[in-house]
């Protein structure tokens, strides 16, 4: 487990199961997801317990395929907005934490790998998928990628590298900055 404080929110991560407290935590949350934890499929069951300042929890439970290497639980956490999101085997979850409630699920195909802000806007990092949202949670732009790939970010310019094509793209926008091709 890992636990980690931003802001007035603390954050418990249980990356192979479920904690010791589980049913009193399914019981006491303000919010509470689960998605697919019976599964026969391989992989572990990933939870996330986020406890908000006026002492309400969001519990997600999720079973995380695929797994291993490469594919991490991953999670981000604005305390500006109060955006949520995590990103476990090919399944995106996006929570309001301030209500709380789910805002939107989507999938990265082949696996998720990470999020990274950079100032107001969001990145998340896919096998097959780079995909910018705002602060707020609104997605702003995705592109196909394949691996091997890379990125940079350099103000409001990301420089993508997919398999030795470098190409520079405007962060918000994800279009080509003039010249980069």
């Amino acid at each position: 487990m890992a636990e980690v404080q931003i802001a007035d929110y603390h954050l418990r991560i249980f990356e192979d199961g479920m904690p010791a407290d589980w049913t009193g935590l399914r019981a006491s949350a303000a919010l509470f997801d689960e998605y697919d934890v019976q599964s026969r499929e391989p992989g572990p069951v990933g939870v996330v317990v986020l406890s908000t300042p006026q002492g309400r929890e969001l519990v997600v439970a999720q079973h995380q395929q695929p797994s291993g290497p490469g594919f991490p639980l991953g999670v981000l956490l604005v305390p500006e907005t109060g955006l949520l999101l995590i990103g476990a085997g090919e399944r995106l979850l996006a929570y309001d934490i301030r209500v709380p409630e789910r805002l939107w699920e989507d999938r990265a195909e082949f696996g998720f790998w990470a999020f990274a802000r950079h100032g107001d806007v969001i990145l998340m990092l896919a096998e097959l998928e780079l995909a910018a949202w705002t602060m707020g949670g609104r997605k702003l732009w995705t592109m196909f990628v394949e691996p091997p790939w890379s990125y940079t970010v350099h103000e409001q310019t990301v420089t993508l590298d997919v398999m030795g094509l470098v190409r520079s793209l405007d962060l918000r926008t994800g279009t080509l900055v003039e010249g980069s091709l």
